[in-house]
C-alpha cells in the first residue's frame, strides 16, 4: 500500500473506534427504541434455534464493527449475556467499562478467572461472549485467516466440547448510515470422536 492509502485507512479505523466508543457511552441511557432505530440484523432466527437447545450459547466474535454494543443488544433481546473481558491496561477507562458493561446488563467476567465461571454462565443459559482474536497466552492452534496461519485459542472449542453448547459466529458491522448490521452465522455443534486433539 501507498503512505497515503495506509494513512487513509488509519484515519478509518480510528474514525469508526472513535463513533464506536461514544455509542457505547451512551449505552445505557439508550431506550429498545433507540436500538431498535439503530440495528438491523441478519439471521437472528440461528441464535434463537441455538439458544432454545438449552445450552447456553458459546458466542464469538472479534474486534470489528461495534462489539459492546453487540452484547448490549443481545440483552435487549431478552438474552442474559456473560461476556469475557481483558482487563484494560487504564484501571480509570477499566472501571468505566465495567460498569457501561453492568448497567446495561452484561455480566463482565474476566479472561484470568476460574474456567469453571465460564462453565457455569453456559449451564444457567447464558449467552458467552468471547472475543476471539487476540494473540493471548492460552492453548489455540494455528488456522489459516484468511489463507495467513493466525494463532486461534481453543477455549470456545474446549467449552462446546465441555458442555455440549453451540458456537456462534456473529458481529456488529457499521452501515454508513450510521447504524449497525448484526449479523449472526450458523451455529456449530461440537462433534466427539473420542480424539479430543481432532475434535479441538
Amino acid at each position: 500500500m501507498s503512505e497515503e492509502k495506509i494513512r487513509a485507512l488509519g484515519e478509518r479505523v480510528y474514525s469508526t473506534l472513535a463513533r464506536s466508543a461514544a455509542d457505547v457511552a451512551r449505552m445505557p441511557r439508550m431506550s429498545d427504541g433507540d436500538f431498535d432505530r439503530l440495528v438491523e440484523t441478519r439471521g437472528l432466527d440461528r441464535l434463537e434455534s441455538a439458544y432454545a437447545q438449552g445450552k447456553g450459547v458459546i458466542c464469538v466474535t472479534g474486534h470489528i464493527g461495534n462489539w459492546e454494543l453487540l452484547a448490549a443488544y443481545s440483552v435487549r433481546r431478552g438474552y442474559p449475556v456473560s461476556a469475557l473481558a481483558q482487563t484494560i491496561y487504564d484501571k480509570r477507562l477499566d472501571r468505566l467499562l465495567v460498569s457501561i458493561r453492568e448497567s446495561s446488563g452484561i455480566e463482565n467476567i474476566r479472561r484470568d478467572a476460574n474456567p469453571a465461571r465460564f462453565v457455569r454462565a453456559l449451564r444457567r443459559g447464558r449467552l458467552l461472549g468471547i472475543l476471539m482474536d487476540q494473540d493471548t497466552k492460552v492453548s489455540g492452534v494455528f488456522a489459516a485467516f484468511p489463507g495467513r496461519p493466525a494463532y486461534t485459542p481453543l477455549g470456545p472449542a474446549s467449552l462446546a466440547l465441555a458442555t455440549g453448547a453451540p458456537v456462534i459466529a456473529m458481529a456488529a458491522f457499521w452501515r454508513e448510515d450510521g447504524g449497525y448490521l448484526v449479523e449472526v452465522r450458523d451455529p456449530i455443534n461440537a462433534e466427539r470422536t473420542g480424539d479430543r486433539d481432532a475434535d479441538l
